[in-house]
């Protein structure tokens, strides 16, 4: 089945005739042509530079949307999208409120160059176009198909790139077609066995807290932050900074209001280049292929084990889900220690044996947020900002300090170093630790030595009390306090207080 072309032009129309309607089982006739009559795109032929065929999830991919039952008239707020959308069972018009995830323009503009974008989506055909005509009105950026359900059809079945075939293909046309399809989703599991290997799966954004009513919306990235971002690429072309989540990905802010930008879609986009690097200059024999490839080489070369609770059962290793995970993303596990080729070892709650050999051996002992980072992020981490439970590192091995002559710049930059650090229970030497690396970064690299070694002391007379410690201790405090500013030390302390639960 497939949606009509409205008979008039109206705002949102260029929207309106690239819809398309999922076929509600694969035995329905595929989707063919478009409801403007365009045939449907294949992949271009091995004679011109192959495209990729890149096909989008809309919603906790690309965007988040709230629902405000009633159609309350929303209070304008910056970077968020709103509309009224006919509800028939309650006979009234609700209003959703959207978020784009960060860089998103950013993103299809760039991805264009390489790839043709298609939307297919759970979505009723009604939110679908409201959504899209909110995020693109003109069709200028998501040029190809939509699908999408219609509104009265129920979302019990599985997404699948059949839906997209033609279908009086011959077998060696469906072959090349398959060959150039990717998806972005962050759900696998709603799509079908043969169409998994094709998905490329992202950390679901959610900027509001809540699906169903009108929730806390946090601040928007701070433009000159999210300019910066998206003009580097988003801070992944090649890097391993670290993420400030592990499960989903959105608008947390720190102290003071200031948000860190989600770099999910510069991380991809960095991917779907290299994946079609590999696949259109004939490294690879399919898009699913190179994609398989890239996975594979975030950990290649990595021989780690694990400790500290991590394998639920030791006697079957490969049945764990972190086991499992390494592998995918081509690191070589083993049961045991083996200090001739061991890299890393990944380290649950607990301080183990392990940990203690790797840290005298100099082998990198880190946490299981560093692998699901690694997943997430598409490369291997930065080892040092993943410290094992119980390890603190030199915070002379993370990244340069630059040079920031505003006091509020200095402040921004030490909060954002401090997002970069994993905060893993209630640990108080990492809080100390957090705390040392935003100081770091605020005071900028002529104060840091003899910052540095305030804080040894403190740590020193905090292991060691005595009769006297508590004096010295208010000494090396007022010292800190003059060389850091009392109002910036406050907001950096308040900053790396670790969440309570």
């Amino acid at each position: 089945m497939q949606a009509q072309a409205p008979s008039r032009q109206e705002p949102g129309s260029a929207v309106e005739a690239a819809l398309l309607c999922i076929p509600q089982s694969p035995s329905v006739s595929r989707v063919r042509r478009s409801a403007s009559g365009a045939s449907v795109l294949s992949p271009s032929p091995r004679s011109k530079p192959p495209r990729l065929q890149l096909v989008l999830d809309i919603d906790h991919t690309l965007l988040h949307a709230a629902h405000v039952p009633g159609g309350a008239e929303a209070v304008p707020i910056d970077g968020v999208h709103s509309f009224l959308l006919d509800n028939p069972r309650a006979r009234r018009q609700d209003r959703y409120q959207v978020r784009t995830r960060h860089g998103l323009h950013s993103f299809l503009h760039e991805v264009q160059k390489f790839a043709d974008v298609h939307i297919y989506t759970m979505a009723a055909k009604s939110y679908t176009r409201k959504v899209l005509n909110a995020i693109d009105p003109e069709v200028r950026l998501i040029r190809g198909r939509v699908l999408c359900r219609e509104d009265n059809q129920p979302d019990n079945f599985s997404k699948s790139l059949s839906h997209l075939q033609p279908a009086d293909a011959e077998p060696a046309e469906l072959d090349e077609f398959k060959a150039a399809y990717l998806v972005v989703d962050d759900r696998d599991e709603v799509w079908d066995n043969v169409s998994r290997p094709h998905v490329l799966q992202v950390p679901a954004f959610r900027a509001f807290d809540s699906d169903s009513q009108q929730a806390h919306i946090p601040p928007r990235v701070h433009d000159s932050s999210a300019a910066a971002w998206e003009a580097d690429g988003g801070g992944g072309g090649g890097s391993s900074s670290a993420s400030s989540s592990s499960s989903s990905s959105g608008n947390c802010s720190a102290s003071g209001g200031f948000a860190m930008p989600d770099p999910t879609l510069m991380d991809v986009l960095r991917v779907l280049r290299r994946v079609h690097l590999d696949w259109s200059s004939g490294g690879e024999e399919s898009a699913d292929r190179a994609l398989d490839a890239q996975r594979k080489g975030v950990l290649d070369k990595v021989h780690l084990v694990f400790a500290g609770g991590l394998l639920e059962t030791p006697d079957h290793p490969e049945r764990c889900a972190f086991w499992r995970l390494a592998e995918s993303l081509g690191a070589q596990c083993h049961r045991k220690w083996d200090a001739t080729f061991i890299t890393h070892v990944v380290a649950g709650e607990k301080r183990s044996g392990s940990v203690e050999r790797a840290v005298k051996e100099g082998v990198h002992a880190v946490s299981k947020e560093w692998l699901l980072h690694a997943a997430q992020r598409w490369c291997k981490q930065r080892e040092e900002l993943y410290p094992a439970p119980g390890v603190l590192p030199d915070p002379s091995r993370l990244p340069p300090v630059p040079s920031l002559p505003s006091v509020e710049q200095r402040i921004k930059a030490a909060l954002m170093a401090v997002k970069l650090i994993p905060v893993v229970g209630q640990n108080g030497e990492q809080r100390d630790f957090r705390l040392r690396v935003a100081t770091r970064y605020f005071v900028g690299p002529a104060l840091w030595p003899r910052v540095n070694a305030l804080f040894d002391r403190f740590q020193a007379l905090e292991s060691n009390p005595n009769e006297t410690s508590n004096e010295e201790r208010d000494r090396v405090l007022k010292e800190l306090t003059r060389l850091v500013g009392d109002d910036a030390l406050g907001r950096i302390v308040s900053a790396t207080e670790p969440p309570t639960t």
